[in-house]
Formats: structure tokens, sequence, C-alpha cells
């Protein structure tokens, strides 16, 4: 009865130390995380003992038995191979309670000692804050999307967009007219490398007649700023330069009573990318009726002028998860500005 009990715990710390060498080689590996099964111990068990009723029934018996320890049983077996297993899902050992001992009082006549605490660990100094450019994440050079203009072409370019918005005046060429608050001409840099065309101006702009003070407008200047770029260094306008009512689409005879002042606009600002935010602008500037899926994220050049059909803000606003393939398109300009950049240094 001993000998089969020395057989059974021999062969059980030897498969112990087989699984910890195991368990240890694949945590090293990156493929620790997979939770234990308990009923897997109950086999591995069964198996040695099988394994080891066969190898005493063809082995002969030794009258020389060496000494063993006490007997365990299955239980305690299985909790030593679960102890063993516990490195493979990451989940730390159960902390053993020390034994509480009985209170020692103190001898009469002696004042009670103040309880003392253990000097607090050394900590490691607080962290510097890192430094980062406003215009771009960390690590990122700020992109400049203003041309080398002498201050004459500059004051060219502006006389040209002022000259476009005094011949719309105050446009009443299409219905839009009778319900809109302000006409949104557009904002920023008179002349720049990236333009920007939506699709109409939001709720907040037609209020205050304003560029930059809604949600949609907050997330342009968010998305620019992520790939170096200034807002005040661009130009942004739209489509259509009153917002429709009930938020709806522009229909094409709203379109058709704007474009030609977009053109002009375009003319005047003469930017190397136009980036189209949603399906109605990247129509619109691209003259194309397909979807905007087979539009989006695929340059296109237009009179000389590379354009990019992205996500409308407002869109993005509805659908967060989007943002990912936002930031890969976003990614294709900042590459295209950088290409640039280098290629007239």
């Amino acid at each position: 009865m001993l000998t089969e009990q020395s057989d059974i715990r021999q062969q059980l710390n030897q498969l112990i130390g087989d699984v910890k060498q195991r368990l240890l080689w694949q945590k090293s590996q990156g493929w620790d995380g997979v939770p234990f099964d308990p009923s897997r111990g109950r086999y591995f068990l069964r198996t040695e003992q099988s394994h080891n009723q066969e190898a005493r029934q063809k082995s002969p018996s030794s009258h020389h038995a060496e000494p063993t320890p006490a007997p365990i049983s299955r239980k305690e077996g299985l909790q030593q191979l679960r102890s063993a297993m516990q490195i493979f899902d990451g989940s730390p050992p159960k902390a053993t309670p020390p034994p509480q001992s009985a209170p020692t009082q103190a001898p009469p006549g002696t004042q009670p000692q103040a309880p003392t605490t253990p000097p607090p660990a050394s900590e490691a100094p607080a962290p510097q804050p890192i430094k980062v450019d406003s215009s771009g994440p960390l690590g990122w050079r700020k992109i400049d999307v203003r041309p080398s203009l002498t201050e004459k072409a500059l004051l060219d370019a502006e006389t040209s967009l002022k000259q476009v918005r005094e011949e719309m005046g105050d446009c009443q060429r299409c219905q839009l007219s009778k319900q809109r608050q302000h006409l949104v001409f557009g904002a920023g840099k008179a002349r720049t490398r990236l333009m920007l065309v939506g699709e109409a101006p939001e709720a907040k702009a037609d209020e205050t007649g304003s560029m930059f003070v809604g949600k949609e407008d907050l997330l342009i200047e968010n998305m620019l700023r992520a790939i170096g770029v200034q807002k005040e260094d661009v130009y942004v306008t739209h489509i259509v330069k009153c917002r429709p009512p009930q938020n709806r689409h522009p229909l094409p005879g709203d379109v058709n009573c704007c474009v030609p002042f977009l053109w002009k606009q375009i003319d005047a600002v003469q930017p190397e990318i136009i980036l189209t935010m949603g399906t109605a602008a990247s129509q619109t500037v691209l003259g194309s009726n397909k979807p905007f899926g087979r539009l989006r994220s695929k340059w296109v050049q237009v009179k000389h002028i590379w354009v990019l059909p992205i996500f409308h803000p407002a869109y993005l606003l509805r659908n967060p998860k989007e943002k990912a393939k936002a930031w890969s398109d976003l990614q294709m300009v900042m590459h295209r500005l950088s290409s640039s950049d280098e290629a007239k240094e």
C-alpha cells in the first residue's frame, strides 16, 4: 500500500514539474491567458494512475522499498495541480493568512507602546509632463499649408474673395434664401494649399453668420490639428451658402445657383488639395453621380487640384466608430502635404 502511494506521489510531483516548465515556456512566448479547465486535472490523474498500475503489473515487486513521506489524497493532488496551473491564466495564488496568536498582555507597571508602522517604500519621482506642440500629436511636426507669397499676391487673393462675396450680395437666387438667418460665405486663409468644402452651414453658423462655432466645425478644427494643420491656415466653405430647412440636403436647384460662386472661390484660393466632406460636396466638386462609398478615400485630380472625398463631420458625430476610417483619410492628406514639402526642399 505504501509503495503504491509513493509511486502516485512521485508521478504527481513529476507531472507538476513538467506542467510548470511547459507553462513557463508558454508564458515566455506570450501564450498565456487561456482559462484552466479543472476537469483536465482529473483526466491527468486518471491517466497517470492507469500507467502506474500497468507498470506494477509488468515489473516484479520490490522487497526493499525506500521510506516514503506521508501519502496524499486525490483532493490534495488536484489542489497542487491547480496551483501549478495558476501561472497559465495569470491569476495570482491566494495568500494564506498568517496564523493569529492570542494577544500578549504587558506586565503590570509598563506603559503600552505606540503601534509601529513600517517605513513607507521609496517612491519614484513623479514623471515630468511632456511638452507637446498643440498643433499636432506627439512627435509630429507642424505642416505649413501657407504658400510662399508676396504681400501683393496675398492681397490680390483677398481682393478676389471680396469681389466674389460682393457679387453674391444679399443672394435671393434660390428658395434657401427665404428661410435663412445669415448667408455664410466661407472663412480662412485667402491663399492656402488646403481647402475644405462642405455641404451647407450648420445651425449655429446660420444663427451667427460665422464659421467654426458649432460641433461640426469644432470637429473639423480637431481633425486639422491632428495632422499638424491650423484652422486659420486653411479655407473652408460649402457648396451652398444658406442652411436648408429641417436640416435636409440641398436640392439640385439650390446647388446649381451656388456652384458658380464656389468655383470662383476655388480660383481665388488656388489650393493644392480640396477635401470634399460628404456625398453632396463630393459629387458636386467631382461632377460625379457615383455613391459616396465609391468616391471616399480616392484621390481625383480636377483642374490640376487634388480632390479627396472624406466623411462629413455630422456623419462622424453620429457614427463615432467611423473615426478610424476618417483618420486613415487624414493620414493620406498629411502624406501628400508632407511629400509636397519635401519635393520643394
